[in-house]
């Protein structure tokens, strides 16, 4: 008797082998197969390397996607989900009362404190920089659905969502301290005191009401205007499958009222004319708010924020007066800091280069040797030898407008040149690796230009020419004001 089960046992077994690989053979893929592995894609290579990473993962996502792949995944999250009524996959974890969340919003490093100043001393930096090229850049964060619904979560997605809480709490509290000029979503949606959702249950993203909000904030940020909120009881039913839940591949449609009538009429009304000539980098959220962001913005260019990078530099090319950047919460740390709205970014490139070509209509003066402040720089020879991290403090002149500095120096260091803008606090100066300014390597004949929003003037702002060791020849060090409002040149004097 037990060697026929064992029989059995290895015959069920194989069957659940083998039933994938024929289905995948015969039938290829399943028509709702996420991007499975294509064949030119695959690396054949690595397939037969002794390492055998790639080789499970690139045949378990082919397994997956194939018919009886997705067969099973459905037959699984049935089951969980309509029947144990808890679901807990890589990608979506179960809350209170049906709702579902996504996990990836809950990885550890959107718990990292620094990480999330550095995000948002970084966008400062930027505006500010943006600024002084009289560029309107406006950066939003759309809230992840925990940071709207903390209670929703319950016990196992609480759980599961470590940190996030307390993470969401420190980046704002911090954005508010240092009067960042993040438009932040959550605060918007806060401020509406009623109890009608503004997220979906079953999918990551705002519904039209939430839509509502989010908008109606960012229309009085750039107009002065303030269209309202849609009338409730204009609302029209819709039903939706949400993401979350054809990640689980159910069939799951949810409810939610859409304001048609409040878009067409009062939406459009407000907004009037709108701001032509803009440029939006976005992603989802913003993505399926495009017919109502293309009111507000008439003739707008909008280019998805992880996708064509070569479209944005297209986009940003023209030049446009006003440039939107939206993101979502969880991805907006590691945008900011190391990819697509980075310092090495077309976006940061474009704004740095519109900056310095800005600068080149500032009136200058020399700066004398005995008005900077040198820190870790010898003087040897008529050379100047940097022993750590050398920094030169420059003051900028004291009357209003927009205040400019240019340093041109030689060096035998490669690496970056760093500007620190200053930040009062406590009545003194202090400087951040996040609230600053980073030129790439220029070579060996460095100059460096830049005008700045008039709350700079009669600060010091810190320059380090190098990292590290290195040696600084023929230094000149020259401030003044922008053309439109000429210095008093003998301010410092």
């Amino acid at each position: 008797m037990r060697r026929v089960i064992d029989i059995a046992a290895t015959i069920l077994f194989s069957t659940f082998l083998v039933v994938p690989v024929l289905g995948l053979v015969i039938f290829g893929y399943s028509s709702r197969a996420e991007n499975p592995p294509g064949l030119k894609s695959i690396r054949y290579s690595k397939l037969v390397a002794p390492e055998k990473t790639y080789r499970r993962d690139t045949l378990a996502k082919m397994l997956v996607n194939s018919p009886a792949g997705i067969a099973a995944v459905q037959v699984k999250s049935f089951l969980d989900y309509n029947v144990f009524g808890f679901v807990n996959t890589h990608r979506v974890i179960s809350g209170n009362d049906g709702w579902l969340f996504y996990k990836p919003q809950f990885a550890e490093d959107l718990c990292n404190e620094k990480l999330a100043m550095k995000a948002v001393d970084n966008v400062n930096a930027m505006s500010d920089i943006a600024e002084g090229a009289n560029i309107n850049l406006i950066v939003a964060v759309s809230p992840d659905k925990s940071s709207v619904y903390p209670e929703r979560l319950g016990l196992r997605a609480g759980i599961a969502s470590k940190c996030k809480t307390r993470a969401t709490a420190f980046w704002r509290k911090y954005a508010l301290q240092v009067h960042s000029k993040i438009i932040d979503h959550l605060a918007a949606m806060l401020a509406v005191g009623d109890d009608l959702l503004k997220y979906y249950k079953e999918d990551t993203h705002w519904n039209d009401y939430g839509r509502a909000i989010a908008l109606r904030q960012l229309t009085q940020k750039v107009t002065g205007t303030d269209p309202g909120l849609p009338t409730i009881n204009a609302g029209v039913l819709e039903h939706r499958n949400g993401d979350l839940a054809r990640m689980l591949r159910v069939s799951a449609k949810e409810s939610a009222l859409t304001f048609p009538d409040y878009w067409n009429q009062q939406f459009r009304k407000a907004v009037g004319r709108g701001i032509p000539n803009t440029v939006i980098l976005h992603d989802s959220f913003y993505e399926g708010a495009a017919t109502q962001l293309k009111m507000l913005f008439p003739g707008t260019e909008m280019v998805h924020l992880d996708r064509d990078i070569q479209k944005h530099v297209a986009a940003l090319a023209k030049k446009p007066p006003t440039i939107i950047v939206n993101s979502v919460e969880r991805s907006f740390f590691n945008r900011v800091t190391t990819s697509t709205l980075s310092w090495s970014s077309p976006l940061a490139k474009h704004v740095v280069e519109r900056n310095a070509n800005a600068a080149r209509h500032c009136i200058y003066r020399q700066v004398a040797t005995d008005q900077l402040l040198l820190r870790d720089l010898e003087l040897k020879q008529s050379e100047w030898r940097g022993m750590r991290d050398a920094q030169i403090f420059i003051p900028m002149e004291k009357y209003g407008g927009r205040v400019c500095m240019r340093i041109r120096f030689k060096t035998n260091s490669e690496s970056v040149s760093v500007l620190y803008l200053p930040r009062e606090m406590a009545n003194r100066s202090s400087y951040s690796e996040g609230y600053s300014v980073r030129f790439p390597a220029l070579g060996n004949d460095r100059e460096i230009e830049v005008v700045l929003p008039s709350k700079f003037a009669g600060h010091k702002l810190r320059f380090d020419p190098f990292g590290g060791e290195g040696d600084l020849t023929n230094l000149s060090v020259e401030v003044g004001t922008f053309a439109d409002h000429p210095a008093n040149v003998s301010s410092m004097q």
